[in-house]
């Protein structure tokens, strides 16, 4: 916005210094910068694309919630939050007026630079989230826009105001990286490389993959020893075993089970929230053991 301004006084002085001779001309040039700074945060036309009138923050809800922004780096996330309910609401209408246009999630291949995320409460109780890499943004449903923001935007966000806290975490924490990262294969750019796996006495095996994944555990100790459901996925890229981020936001509860010395027990998992997984090799990981299985 402020290059737009700054353009913007550049043409009003030229156009002043015109005489009145050239009336008409100074008018193109006034009505020229107007057109300038109704772009909002434009930072290049689209004429090839068809322009949509969502608002990519729309039903925010800074009154009842904290606004998170976050820059991946290449290796490491920054998080900043907010907490000012007027200075959200700021930075929510100044996102709700760039320009959106149409895009598809094939237009995602090749991209590169930082990448940037906003999330905020919305008025069904939900986050709202969006993502944004060069040019392109997709919301926490799969929605892919081209937008007119850049890296100037994101970048006096982060400068133009006072951010509360802030914390850098290892990898790419970002929300909607799955439509980055699986596009019908897996982009390992997007993917965070798995730890070291650690079985705590309890092995697994899968024995089946279908709607969901049946799995067998068994207690290789001489202990009773307690197993939760939660779990995690890997995919095998190049060699190297990288987490399988979610699709939607999952909640597991914190409940636990016994598992009594040398006894094994079949268990099923469903895996709906990593959504339509490419063919390759994954791991199921429950309780730091891991199971390979083949999609």
């Amino acid at each position: 916005m402020s290059q737009a301004f700054g353009a913007l006084r550049g043409i009003i002085k030229g156009a002043l210094r015109l005489g009145k001779e050239n009336i008409m001309k100074k008018n193109s040039l006034l009505l020229a910068a107007l057109a300038l700074v109704m772009t909002g945060c434009a930072k290049t036309a689209a004429p090839d694309r068809e322009r949509s009138e969502v608002k990519l923050l729309d039903g925010a809800e800074p009154e009842r919630s904290a606004l998170t922004f976050c820059t991946y780096y290449g290796d490491t996330t920054e998080e900043l939050c907010l907490f000012d309910c007027e200075i959200e609401w700021e930075i929510v209408n100044k996102v709700n007026e760039c320009a959106v246009y149409d895009a598809e999630l094939s237009e995602l291949d090749g991209l590169d630079g930082n990448m940037y995320s906003l999330d905020i409460g919305g008025s069904d109780g939900w986050s709202i989230t969006l993502t944004w890499q060069d040019g392109f943004c997709v919301t926490e449903s799969g929605e892919v826009y081209y937008t007119d923001m850049d890296d100037d935007f994101f970048a006096e966000l982060t400068n133009g105001y006072e951010w509360k806290s802030s914390v850098n975490r290892d990898g790419n924490m970002l929300p909607n990286r799955y439509f980055f990262a699986n596009r019908g294969e897996w982009d390992a750019k997007y993917l965070n490389k798995s730890a070291e796996t650690v079985p705590e006495g309890i092995d697994v095996e899968v024995i089946s993959v279908g709607d969901v994944i049946t799995a067998k555990l068994t207690n290789t100790t001489d202990d009773d020893l307690m197993y939760g459901v939660g779990y995690g996925m890997q995919v095998l890229l190049g060699g190297d075993w990288y987490d399988v981020p979610p699709k939607e936001v999952v909640f597991t509860p914190a409940v636990g089970f016994t598992l009594p010395a040398g006894t094994s027990v079949e268990k099923t998992y469903g895996y709906s929230w990593y959504a339509d997984l490419p063919k390759g090799t994954y791991r199921l990981i429950v309780e730091g053991a891991a199971a390979e299985f083949e999609i």
